[in-house]
């Protein structure tokens, strides 16, 4: 959140390089290196008191602020932009005003070698761009360095006492006047005399009487203390009588005491240590990878980093001796709701493709060349296994060789008269015969199994 509205707020900038001997640059002058490091800006007071700030009063606490520098030198504020803005020195509107800004620097060269840039303090007026460089004291003649240190501590309150207090003329102003100097002083007060009384009602005519005792002293002056107010350092003392001159009420306006004389500079505080070494990132896991110390792998939907040296090939797990995790898997989120019904497909088609004869004792395939939604199926159907012959006997001149199933025919001393029942149609030499069964008779026959000879 935001400080109060009324906070008035002022502009710090600066650039810092470092004059290094020419190098391999076009010309002869030195080169110009930017810095590196932090500037912060501590505040002399340790609180500011808002009195006017609104919908409440607002105490702040004002922090110390840190600035780093760019690629250029240049002082950044936190949203990276050049220049900081901080709350204005001289903002009337909080308690105290007029006080200061402590500027430290811890910068480094390149090389991070510390450079040595000693503090000074800065008033920031509202609504003012102040540049570091033209507030930063310099060095005399002789080398010695003239530095503005913190706002000392606040001097001691200005004591008051009352001296003489004198009746003055009845009708006269009441006066105050004060002696000595800060931060002791005397106030003489000056009241005036009351009015005189009313006079008396005539009574009657009568001899005349003695002469009366004198009458009653008027009512006495009073005299109140009314507000007391600390002015700046260095103004005058203020009474004023806000009553009247027989009732006074007197406000008092008290300046602050001078500022205190310089404290000693404190000494610079020492480089902090060396930050944590940051990981490696190697990949995904391998079981043939040798990792070391601060290495860091992904393996199982999980990240992990090596603390020492592991062994190659150990897995990373939670029970690893030297894997630890660097982030887990998450759990399984919940199952999502069930989406809508798309809209009822297409009937799905049906046809036959090819129907191939495989060899014998192969298994039967059916295979989809076309779509889940327009199948087209090729058959392949083994051949069947070749029947068995049966039981055959043979007559002369035919023969029968049963271990290896072949039919086979004996000329040997066979005529056709052997075979009787020739038809009339003889055969001629060179000629095929068949037993025709339906005549009983042996005729000539072009036929070969069934073919043509």
């Amino acid at each position: 959140m935001a400080l109060p509205s009324n906070v008035n707020y002022g502009t710090v900038v600066g650039q810092f390089l470092l004059a290094y001997a020419d190098g391999s640059d076009v010309g002869p002058n030195p080169d110009g290196v930017p810095a590196k490091g932090s500037i912060y800006f501590r505040p002399s007071p340790i609180k500011l008191l808002d009195a006017s700030a609104s919908p409440n009063p607002v105490t702040i606490l004002p922090a110390v602020v840190e600035c780093v520098l760019d690629s250029e030198g240049y002082l950044l504020g936190s949203d990276a932009t050049r220049g900081v803005r901080l709350v204005a020195t001289d903002d009337a509107d909080l308690n105290p005003t007029g006080w200061t800004w402590l500027v430290e620097f811890r910068l480094t060269a390149q090389d991070d070698t510390p450079v040595t840039v000693p503090s000074f303090s800065i008033s920031l007026p509202s609504s003012t761009t102040v540049d570091l460089t033209t507030v930063s004291p310099v060095p005399s003649a002789n080398g010695t360095y003239y530095l503005v240190g913190p706002t000392g501590p606040a001097g001691p309150a200005n004591t008051l006492s009352v001296g003489t207090v004198t009746t003055g003329a009845a009708g006269s102003s009441a006066a105050v006047t004060i002696t000595g100097t800060s931060p002791t002083q005397t106030v003489n007060f000056t009241i005036p005399r009351g009015d005189t009384g009313a006079t008396g009602a005539t009574g009657a005519k009568g001899d005349k009487g003695d002469t009366g005792d004198t009458g009653p002293a008027g009512a006495a002056a009073t005299i109140a203390v009314g507000t007391v107010t600390t002015g700046n350092a260095g103004s005058s003392v203020v009474v004023t009588n806000s009553g009247t001159s027989s009732a006074a009420v007197f406000n008092f306006t008290i300046p602050k005491g001078d500022t205190g004389a310089t404290g000693a500079q404190g000494e610079t505080g020492p480089i902090g240590p060396t930050g944590a070494t940051g990981i490696n990132w190697q990949g995904t896991w391998s079981n043939t990878t040798d990792y070391v110390n601060n290495d860091a792998v992904y393996y199982n939907n999980s990240s992990w980093f090596a603390s020492g040296n592991p062994p190659v090939g150990e897995v990373p797990s939670l029970s690893s001796s030297y894997w630890f995790p660097l982030a887990l898997q998450g759990a399984t989120g919940a199952t999502g709701a069930t989406g809508a019904t798309g809209p009822q497909g297409d009937a799905a088609t049906i046809a036959v493709g090819t129907v191939t004869t495989g060899a014998p004792g192969s298994s039967a395939t059916v295979t989809n060349v076309g779509t889940s939604g327009a199948a087209v199926f090729n058959f392949s159907i083994p051949k069947g296994d070749t029947g068995d012959v049966g039981s055959i006997t043979a007559n002369a001149p035919v023969t029968y060789n049963s271990s290896t199933s072949t039919i086979g025919f004996n000329w040997a001393g066979t005529s056709l008269d052997d075979l009787g029942n020739v038809s009339a149609a003889s055969p001629n030499n060179g000629d095929m015969i068949k037993y025709n069964s339906a005549t009983s008779n042996w005729e000539k026959s072009n036929i070969i199994d069934g073919g043509n000879a």
